[in-house]
């Protein structure tokens, strides 16, 4: 086939051949320039978008992190950079998005650290709102005026990361970090600083099996709650100055094992409990408490508790064992407290209280009831402040139980006895 073209009356022919050959050059080419030409919003990297948020107009994508976050999609990336977003109550409702602090400027201005996040009005109760799977918080300030409640508040959100933030928290009754139904949460490396001494929480956490909750400091706050979650860590926090019932507290139903581990915090002048557990199944592992009111008030069945230092109380360990048997107190540093051990509810080997060093006790232990023919078994090669070559003689309330046919009751009749460590420990232990 040839085309004709008319010009002035005069006629021109064009193969069909080369205006094919124009017209794919021109399809290719159009399309090699939408794929290079920038996009005016975000770029892809690694598969994700990245989006900019800068307080200085025109340096970045947007100047508020709520805009940025309501202009995104899963997978989205919002680079906060440093500066001051005066904001309220952002809704996460996007999975899979990442907001990450850039601790310097990304155009003009003189801005540097992290990027704070706060704000200025009266209406405002939460900072940050959380209602989807896998949103990550990294690196920010936060700061919850008197009127915010929670600077986070998250529900029904899996896989949550808040790592490497700065939390400072003013309402007098309300919460740094609000955890509701929220499995396998990570808080990690986090600081959180409260201006009422005291009387706000730290971090709130209910029902939310699997959480982690790793190398963050807390101070003056109510510390680190776990409510009714299961198969949580709770590792190498410092907790310091809480006012309220204690530092660290895991709290579950009694009859359903919570598998729950606290080891290696620090927890110091609390003006009431260190730490406080009141579930089954629960390991108490290299913690270090000190200058509590009472250092560890625990509550547990078939549980153990190990190479734990509790030191400078007025009670040092508050141990009942009314959820069940199988109790194990071992190689623990019980020191220069008032009273060094209370134990109640000591049973048929409901606790075995072994390789323990009580040193420089006012009052090395004092047990409320024990089962008399049993008592033996309680206490096994401690170490009693100094050399013996005798039984440890302890003195307990003795319960003896008698049965009463008429009544159909076994009755505890409570009476002065002693029961003995009948192997103490020549020196103490290593206990680091």
């Amino acid at each position: 086939m040839v085309i004709y073209f008319y010009i002035e009356g005069g006629k021109v022919m064009i193969a069909t051949h080369i205006i094919r050959k124009y017209l794919v050059v021109g399809i290719i080419l159009l399309f090699v320039g939408t794929c290079i030409i920038p996009s005016a919003i975000s770029e892809q990297t690694h598969g994700k978008k990245i989006i900019t948020v800068d307080d200085e107009p025109g340096d970045a994508d947007y100047t508020s992190i709520k805009e940025a976050v309501n202009h995104s999609t899963p997978g989205t990336i919002i680079e906060i950079y440093s500066g001051t977003y005066d904001e309220q109550k952002i809704m996460i409702m996007v999975h899979n998005l990442t907001l990450k602090g850039i601790p310097h400027e990304l155009g003009n201005g003189n801005d540097t650290g992290k990027p704070v996040i706060e704000s200025s009005q009266l209406n405002a109760s939460i900072l940050l709102f959380i209602n989807a799977d896998s949103f990550s918080l990294l690196g920010c300030i936060l700061i919850g005026s008197p009127w915010v409640s929670s600077d986070i508040y998250a529900e029904s959100a899996l896989h949550m990361v808040l790592s490497n933030n700065d939390i400072f928290h003013h309402h007098s009754d309300g919460y740094s970090v609000h955890l509701l139904s929220c499995d396998y949460p990570q808080i990690l490396n986090n600081t959180v600083t409260t201006s009422d001494n005291g009387s706000s929480s730290g971090f709130w956490i209910f029902y939310c099996d699997y959480a982690l909750v790793q190398n963050n400091t807390l101070r003056n706050s109510l510390g680190i709650y776990v409510f009714y979650s299961r198969h949580c860590s709770i590792l190498s926090n410092q907790v310091t100055n809480t006012t309220a019932d204690a530092g660290i507290q895991v709290e579950d139903d009694e009859d359903v094992s919570a598998n729950d581990t606290i080891s290696q915090n620090t927890v110091t002048n609390c003006s009431q409990t260190g730490i406080s557990v009141n579930a089954v199944n629960i390991s108490v592992m290299h913690n270090h408490v000190s200058n509590c009111q009472t250092g560890m008030e625990i509550d547990t069945g078939n549980s153990r508790i190990e190479n734990n230092t509790i030191e400078r109380c007025h009670f040092g360990l508050n141990l009942s064992c009314g959820l069940g048997d199988n109790n194990i107190l071992t190689s623990n540093q019980v020191r220069n407290n008032s009273i060094g051990v209370i134990l109640h509810q000591v049973g048929h080997k409901i606790i075995q209280v072994t390789r323990n060093n009580f040193i420089h006790n006012l009052v090395q232990v004092v047990v409320t009831a024990v089962v008399p023919v049993f008592s033996n078994y309680v206490f096994r090669e401690n170490y009693w402040d100094h050399s013996l070559s005798h039984p440890k003689p302890v003195i307990c309330l003795g319960l003896i139980i008698i049965w009463f046919p008429p009544l159909g009751l076994f009755i505890g009749i409570p009476l002065p006895w002693v029961c003995f460590d009948l192997t103490p420990a020549q020196h103490p232990y290593e206990i680091p």
